[in-house]
């Protein structure tokens, strides 16, 4: 079974009203993407992992970032092993990315 949420982020995400008690992360697997009607992935090089592993998925793997930047899109770092801060700034990106794609879905 997979892990739950890192410490640092249920914090963050708890102040927002989000229950995340039930996560469990997983790896991604050819059902899951199959199923999918839209892939969002953190960086370049996990989309680009996608594409190697289901080239005909490419099409429906986005960057969740996408958005940030006016537009321009950016890859959210991953905070694992990092400082509170850092959490902090990643979770500011993860609510600022999740809005635009709510606006535009």
């Amino acid at each position: 079974m997979g892990q739950g949420v890192e410490p640092n982020a249920l914090r963050l995400a708890q102040a927002e009203g989000l229950d995340l008690d039930a996560h469990q992360a997983r790896q991604l697997d050819a059902e899951m993407i199959v199923n999918a009607d839209l892939v969002l992935v953190m960086s370049d090089g996990q989309r680009r992992e996608i594409a190697n592993c289901w080239p005909e998925m490419l099409g429906k793997t986005l960057r969740l970032g996408q958005w940030l930047d006016d537009g321009k899109g950016r890859d959210i770092p991953d905070p694992y092993r990092k400082s509170h801060e850092v959490f902090k700034h990643v979770h500011q990106l993860l609510v600022q990315a999740t809005e635009g794609w709510a606006s535009r879905l």
